[in-house]
């Protein structure tokens, strides 16, 4: 499973997605709704294939490791 992020840009102008393995989620404990990491660094997250609706799916793991799937396999939000 993937889940597809935004990241970059200012006020959504410059802003590009990408998948990362859910597995790279880190989820706030409950004290602290609303938060989340990801166990990915910088540089790999800049350099990650951006998400193409419809176009086959790249997906950025913990561990820098890519695995390609199709895009009907990724969670992506209906827009």
């Amino acid at each position: 499973h993937a889940a597809i992020i935004d990241f970059g840009g200012f006020l959504g102008i410059g802003t590009r997605k990408i998948a990362v393995d859910w597995r790279a989620l880190n989820f706030a404990p409950a004290g602290k709704p609303g938060s989340i990491t990801l166990d990915l660094t910088r540089n790999q997250v800049r350099l990650a294939p951006e998400y193409k609706r419809g176009e086959p799916v790249v997906v950025v793991g913990a561990a820098g490791a890519e695995r390609t799937m199709p895009s009907s396999e990724v969670a992506a939000p209906e827009r």
